[in-house]
């Protein structure tokens, strides 16, 4: 497991990330050097900085888990290998990761073997409460990448509201999820997210999550966001967005951005212009997709959020009354059509 990194080229070049310098656009070859010796030399590599700039052949050094020299190199090495001209890259950060378990599996090998040297967990509302244990749990394991988090606000609106959701917070209640963010935040996290189709976040008023973004952005924080909607409904979902960046002052992220549904598809040159009017008028606003055709989420997204509020048991006996499934069902119908 000494050399995981490097199984494949991309994972070993990743650390080129911390060699380069932000003002360094083109890596720029060494002086040669005599009798240097090295843990790892990869040669015949084309070397990219990850800014744009064109690619340089050359080779990259390691010694101590550490790249030391870039370009030029001379010397030996315990291992060499031979890149035959394929490309070295800095290390992929996946912004979008719901990965909250990562200490049990701290080899990352599924993020490494792509690439992968960092990523950020607590994604659409729901993350660890205990960003301190968080992170003192990887600390022990000795995670293979570099991970980041953001506090979930659905997690924060389950600890503070206690079972009943489809309402607004009480004052108590509000100081709670405050309290919740605001000590998220000085243990570590990035930020405040939200999932808004998500039980109980789809119950919360945009007022709400301006007061927790508030919290985090006073902490140097972001705002990342599963919107309230993906389908024709998009610009009304970004609207809600935009506020909470501007009211907040906070850069806000647009979760895997896609137009959900035939009715809504087409309309992808309309919603990039909204994000960049809302850069031009002075907002920090950033967006993500995933590479495939298909989303991903849980069976339960398709039933009526009201028919869900609750504990479980509570569903089961909307279900088992014949009158309330027979509404379930209608709605979820309904739901169906809006996005066809």
């Amino acid at each position: 497991m000494k050399y995981l990194p490097l199984l494949l080229l991309v994972p070993v070049c990743a650390l080129a990330y911390y060699f380069f310098k932000p003002e360094e656009r083109v890596p720029e070859p060494v002086r040669e050097k005599k009798n240097d010796h090295y843990d790892l030399v990869v040669k015949n590599a084309r070397i990219t900085d990850g800014t744009g700039s064109p690619l340089q052949p050359g080779s990259i050094a390691v010694r101590a888990g550490r790249i030391v020299e870039v370009g030029n190199v001379s010397g030996d090495a315990d291992q060499v290998i031979d890149a035959h001209n394929l490309v070295a890259a800095p290390g992929f950060i996946d912004v979008h990761t719901h990965s909250e378990n990562i200490a049990d599996i701290p080899d990352a090998e599924n993020f490494v073997r792509m690439g992968v040297t960092t990523i950020v967990s607590g994604n659409c509302g729901s993350s660890s409460l205990d960003i301190a244990k968080f992170f003192s749990d990887l600390a022990d394991k000795g995670c293979a990448i570099n991970v980041a988090t953001l506090v979930g606000h659905n997690s924060v609106r389950i600890k503070a509201m206690h079972g009943i959701y489809d309402r607004l917070p009480t004052a108590e209640e509000m100081e709670a999820m405050k309290a919740l963010v605001e000590q998220g935040m000085k243990d570590g996290a990035v930020g405040l997210s939200t999932g808004l189709i998500y039980l109980p976040g789809s119950f919360t008023k945009p007022e709400e999550i301006i007061e927790l973004a508030k919290v985090a952005s006073a902490h140097g924080g972001i705002y990342a966001s599963h919107m309230r909607a993906e389908t024709v409904k998009i610009f009304d979902a970004l609207n809600e967005l935009l506020r909470i960046s501007r009211e907040a002052h906070i850069p806000a992220e647009v979760s895997h951005l896609k137009l959900s549904g035939p009715s809504a598809w087409g309309k992808a040159s309309e919603v990039l212009a909204v994000l960049d009017k809302a850069r031009a008028e002075g907002l920090h606003i950033s967006q993500d997709a995933y590479a495939y055709t298909a989303s991903s989420t849980t069976l339960s997204q398709l039933i009526p959020d009201k028919a869900r509020e609750g504990k479980p048991a509570d569903f089961a006996a909307r279900v088992a009354d014949p009158a309330k499934k027979a509404e379930i069902i209608a709605g979820m119908a309904q739901m169906q059509l809006s996005v066809a």
